[in-house]
């Protein structure tokens, strides 16, 4: 997974009218209807997914416009929102899977 800001101090992202990202010195705020809806630092890759999943569940993005703005494949967020749906929680996060690992077949 690509970091959201590279190489960039102060950068904001539009996601869509209603949802937008800003990187301040590597401090994320991820603001919605533009209030606060997440924060987290820079590289820190659980609490980015966090992000993407809660974006998608609320109806703030569609998966298209989050793929665009997190700078993934929309099929990278589609399969974290559907591992996300089949763990019906976070826990899946934690979990590191190996190239032999078929926990999630």
């Amino acid at each position: 997974m690509s970091y959201l800001f590279k190489n960039h101090k102060d950068r904001t992202i539009f996601v869509n009218t209603n949802v937008k990202i800003i990187n301040r010195k590597g401090q994320i705020t991820v603001l919605c209807h533009k209030l606060p809806f997440m924060q987290y630092y820079e590289g820190d890759l659980a609490t980015q997914k966090v992000a993407i999943i809660q974006l998608y569940c609320t109806g703030f993005a569609k998966q298209k416009q989050i793929a665009r703005a997190f700078g993934m494949h929309p099929n990278t967020v589609n399969n974290l929102i559907r591992s996300y749906a089949r763990a019906k929680d976070l826990f899946f996060l934690q979990s590191r899977r190996g190239p032999k690992d078929n926990s999630f077949s």
